[in-house]
């Protein structure tokens, strides 16, 4: 994916020798025919349809709770009861997200997008705070309107979720259009530039936020979307860093995982 002279100088903190591209390049043991993105799968060099590829997906650090009580997640389930205050649009929510976290080898073609005309009521938090470290920093991307729009999408590529967290397109078919495949289609052309263009598997899913409630120019009957309703209620300032505290000092994120495991059922592939 780099010129071997950007390889080379990349690699030359651990080389002993000049020209590592060139003295690689004469091992079979060190080539692949293609990159790939097979999440689930062993990181590294695998097979897969029939060829040697480099998996470039990388599991997430954070492992599932093993010694906690069910109580443990009450604060977690608090704040989705208060964030998606509809039990049957929360339950699907919790489905999306359980098998975005458990099941890495399955791909949901439909996003989330969550809109309140009200600030600080936690969209951004259960994107960047709780799904963005579980999935694994190295899967997820944070793309803005302008990335979106661009010819380069190497954001959308070698990833499992992109966090967008302000859009607003009103009736612009652009945004959505650009969206809709990328929720869509099972391949990708990654174009990035000064690199060739390259085809991948697609394994993007893409969590949306809005304090618009023109976010996007969605099609009524548009299945690519699942838009609950999100509170308006702020809370205060305390509970968030109660919150915070407990994702980040009491294995709040731990637990959030092994309930994802337990969660039942997860969702289809569409």
């Amino acid at each position: 994916m780099l010129s071997e002279a950007t390889f080379d100088g990349e690699v030359r903190p651990f080389s002993h020798v000049d020209g590592t591209a060139r003295l690689l390049s004469k091992k079979v043991s060190s080539k692949v025919e293609t990159v790939a993105y097979l999440p689930g799968r062993k990181s590294g060099i695998v097979t897969h349809e029939g060829q040697r590829v480099f998996n470039t997906w990388r599991e997430g650090r954070i492992r599932p709770a093993t010694n906690y009580k069910p109580e443990d997640a009450e604060p977690l389930l608090d704040f989705m009861r208060h964030l998606i205050p509809i039990d049957e649009e929360r339950n699907e929510v919790l489905r999306w997200v359980a098998t975005l976290l458990a099941r890495p080898d399955m791909r949901m073609q439909y996003g989330v997008l969550l809109v309140s005309e009200e600030q600080g009521v936690g969209k951004g938090t259960l994107g960047e705070k709780i799904l963005a470290p579980l999935v694994g920093n190295e899967n997820v991307s944070f793309p803005d309107e302008t990335m979106i729009e661009s010819s380069f999408n190497y954001w959308a590529a070698h990833k499992r979720l992109a966090v967008v967290h302000e859009i607003y397109a009103g009736h612009s078919r652009r945004l959505y259009d650009k969206l809709k495949s990328l929720i869509t289609d099972g391949r990708i052309t990654v174009s990035r530039k000064f690199m060739a263009e390259y085809v991948i598997d697609n394994h993007l899913h893409v969590f949306a936020c809005s304090n618009s409630l023109n976010a996007l120019a969605i099609d009524d009957k548009d299945r690519r979307w699942l838009v609950p309703r999100v509170t308006e209620d702020r809370r205060d300032k305390e509970y968030w860093r109660e919150l915070n505290r407990r994702l980040d000092e009491e294995n709040g994120l731990a637990i959030v995982r092994r309930r994802a495991d337990e969660f039942q059922p997860p969702c289809s592939g569409r």
